[in-house]
């Protein structure tokens, strides 16, 4: 289980470095969108996702959907840390 959730956090650390961002001028605002996978690549429906900034106290939650997609959206620019459990 721990070598599971460890493959599903190297794809979602990818994902995350690859993340779309919508920055229009000079907002501060992003948005993240990632999708969780397990060691063979498939989706995984119903991963519990969370976003956190603990510098300023400030955490975000998700469900994956079907697809194992999440997004967050309209968040502040920063360093972020990601959690998934599934």
């Amino acid at each position: 289980m721990l070598n599971k959730i460890f493959w599903i956090l190297i794809v979602l650390v990818v994902l995350i470095y690859h993340a779309v961002t919508n920055v229009n001028g000079q907002s501060n605002k992003i948005q993240v969108r990632g999708i969780v996978k397990d060691i063979n690549g498939g989706a995984v429906a119903g991963a519990k996702v969370k976003f956190e900034r603990r510098a300023i106290k400030f955490e975000q939650n998700t469900i994956a959907n079907e697809r194992g997609e999440f997004e967050f959206i309209n968040v502040a620019k920063g360093l972020y840390q990601i959690t998934v459990s599934a």
